[in-house]
């Protein structure tokens, strides 16, 4: 059986249309994001997806996502993960793409000295971004390192070395005023108006704000949640039963042979770890309602509950034992109905960490 994604083909392509068109409006650039698992859907379905809809570039998180898309998208593919030639596995997989012919497709996104180097030796003028670093403080070029590496690279575009396309910043999630503030001061720093500034958590809003103060900036959106998965309603994972065991108060359940509380049914479905059911992000605890939440979670599991994404005629299914790796074994009460063997059980899953078996656009 299978754990799958159903998608509303037409209503989730009217909104990621609609998207593309709402930051065209703005005169700005769209560079879908296809990265990880696809945001659940798969870098492939992704790929095709961003050529459907006509846009020039496409960003992937790191040069080994690059072969994935490279023979379904045809434009151009930024590669977000600085490149650092200290890294060698990354350096092999760099020449790999460009001994298959890729490298002029290939925009590389450069955070230190050592990359500008490298990307110099290895390419005849490779495109090539500078990335400044902002107050996520994850990459990038910081203070006057960043003015320093921009002339350097403006310099060797002058010589012919290389082109420079442009600076790329990423905002912290939900950018506030302070960021853009910052995104102002990055580009003061570099010392050009009209540069393209390619930026990451920044909507059609923010580009208002930026250029009430930059008339000038060419601006380009990189985007992946909001594009993707922003009609989260049009995407619907499932899993399939497929057991249900009659159980006993008493009776073993699992690989821990938990004891059963009561009377009921274990139902068996497809979907486990294997495919991101039952997996969790760190999240950050920052209000004191998420204080409250992460305790009363972390105080349910240490009693041996937890809820799964599953659910069943409207009744939010619990764990009975760990979830297998394709499996997961879910509790339902004697007073219910159990679901028959093939029933399709919906589950609301994360889907940045979801790798479904079949994707299907109906």
């Amino acid at each position: 059986m299978t754990f799958g994604i159903s998608v509303d083909a037409g209503a989730w392509r009217l909104h990621c249309d609609d998207f593309r068109d709402r930051v065209y409006a703005a005169d700005a650039a769209l560079i879908p994001v296809i990265k990880g698992h696809g945001y659940g859907l798969g870098q492939e379905l992704l790929a095709r997806e961003a050529m459907r809809m006509g846009v020039r570039a496409i960003s992937v998180g790191t040069i080994h996502e690059v072969a994935s898309v490279a023979d379904i998208f045809s434009g151009d593919i930024v590669v977000l993960e600085p490149v650092d030639p200290r890294d060698e596995v990354a350096v092999a997989a760099w020449r790999a793409q460009i001994d298959a012919g890729r490298g002029e497709r290939l925009i590389r996104t450069v955070a230190c000295t050592e990359g500008l180097d490298f990307v110099i030796d290895t390419h005849p003028q490779p495109r090539v971004i500078i990335e400044g670093r902002t107050s996520m403080r994850r990459f990038g070029f910081a203070g006057p390192a960043l003015r320093e590496g921009w002339e350097w690279a403006a310099q060797a575009a002058n010589e012919g070395r290389l082109r420079l396309l442009g600076l790329t910043l990423h905002l912290p999630i939900a950018p506030s005023n302070a960021d853009f503030d910052e995104i102002l001061q990055l580009v003061d720093e570099i010392g050009d108006d009209s540069a393209h500034v390619l930026l990451s958590h920044v909507d059609t809003r923010g580009i208002e704000i930026l250029r009430r103060h930059k008339p000038t900036l060419r601006v380009s959106l990189r985007v992946g949640t909001g594009l993707w998965l922003g009609l989260r309603g049009a995407l619907h994972a499932h899993g399939s039963v497929l057991a249900v065991h009659k159980v006993a108060k008493g009776d073993t359940v699992g690989y821990q042979r938990r004891r059963a509380r009561r009377n009921g049914y274990v139902v068996v479905v497809s979907g486990g770890t294997a495919h991101g059911v039952g997996l969790t992000a760190p999240s950050p605890v920052v209000t004191a309602r998420q204080r409250v939440v992460s305790f009363g979670v972390g105080l349910l599991e240490a009693l041996g509950r937890a809820k799964s994404p599953f659910s069943y005629k409207g009744r939010d299914l619990w764990f009975v034992d760990t979830p297998h790796q394709h499996v997961s074994m879910l509790w339902l009460p004697a007073s219910a109905t159990p679901p028959a063997v093939g029933t399709a059980l919906p589950a609301d899953v994360r889907y940045t960490i979801t790798r479904a078996d079949s994707v299907l656009l109906r």
